[in-house]
């Protein structure tokens, strides 16, 4: 390994340490109290270390959303190339993920809620994020074109499927993560639950 490529992996490894502790901090005292001097602190370097891998707090939590966002594409991914799913099967399993994701980790949920920016462009759901554009849920209304081309939904708009059931799942994310009051019963169960109820309004009965 010449030194070159040494310190770059050095680089990188660094990087992927700021962005470590910074979900640390985030998951122990909530986002609204992470800052660059609490992760310098916490791994030992100084606050300027921190701004030469990211020019402020929001592009650090760009930073996070990406990467995350890169983790729930595998997910979905995965089951998408699952041979022994259906496309009905796959829907629900796509669903599910998303919603362990949100649940899982919640508070770069909540910063994907609150920093991207939305809107429909040509009957599909964009997001843009630190200035970089992308579709999403694409995998979801692929299968909910199929599953309306083989008679199992009510036909419809594909795209207005996708936005209800992101409606009604963003909904139940944000309440079990944000009122603690409710004893919300076991997570998959309750997910489990949700997923019926929302295919229960939009199966066709035969």
């Amino acid at each position: 390994m010449t030194i070159s490529d040494r310190k770059l992996r050095e680089k990188q490894a660094l990087k992927f340490r700021i962005l470590a502790q910074a979900e640390k901090i985030m998951a122990d005292e909530g986002v609204e109290n992470l800052s660059m001097r609490k992760i310098a602190n916490a791994i030992d370097y100084s606050p300027t270390t921190i701004y030469r891998f990211f020019k402020d707090k929001k592009n650090l939590l760009s930073t996070i959303i990406s990467r995350n966002h890169m983790e729930i594409t595998k997910k979905f991914r995965r089951v998408l190339e699952d041979d022994t799913l259906n496309s009905l099967h796959k829907l629900k399993h796509l669903i599910r993920e998303y919603i362990r994701f949100g649940i899982e980790f919640k508070d770069t949920y909540k910063l994907y809620t609150d920093l991207c920016k939305f809107e429909i462009i040509d009957q599909g759901l964009y997001e843009t994020n630190g200035g970089e554009r992308y579709r999403v849920f694409s995998s979801w209304q692929s299968q909910i074109e199929v599953l309306i081309g083989e008679g199992l939904i009510q036909e419809g708009s594909s795209l207005q499927i996708v936005l209800y059931i992101w409606h009604v799942t963003h909904g139940f994310i944000s309440n079990r993560n944000l009122v603690k009051e409710i004893d919300w019963g076991s997570d998959d169960d309750e997910i489990d639950r949700l997923i019926e109820y929302i295919f229960n309004g939009i199966i066709v009965n035969k």
